[in-house]
């Protein structure tokens, strides 16, 4: 499965109740996984970046109707599909949105997983 289109971002769990559960792939406070210590949690969402074909495609459906058409006013390049929650976001380490193989890694951190004990290798 590819999750080039699929973002995260994390936040206080404070912030629980302004996230609108229809425009993130959570469906509830139930589903959004939680820090380690419970001060944190995160969603995940969809998004599309802005392409040049898109630009494209604007300008065409534009001269083909005959028909003043508003285009989006988008530039190329910028992200479409946040949840409006998104201006709550933590930035962690820099970091506001993270990307699958970034999820991945943070997720393993102490914060996130708890350590293994009482294993024998």
């Amino acid at each position: 499965m590819s999750f080039n289109n699929r973002r995260w971002i994390f936040l206080d769990t404070a912030n629980l109740s302004a996230v609108n559960f229809n425009q993130v792939l959570e469906t509830s406070t139930d589903t959004v996984r939680y820090s380690i210590d419970g001060s944190m949690f995160f969603v995940k969402y969809n998004v599309h970046v802005w392409t040049e074909q898109d630009q494209t495609n604007a300008e065409s459906v534009s001269s083909l109707s005959g028909e003043e058409v508003i285009l989006p006013d988008h530039a190329i390049g910028d992200v479409l599909g946040r949840p409006a929650c998104f201006d709550l976001a933590l930035e962690i380490d820099g970091k506001v949105e993270y990307t699958h193989s970034e999820v991945l890694e943070y997720l393993a951190t102490e914060a996130w997983s708890a350590p293994l004990t009482g294993l024998e290798i």
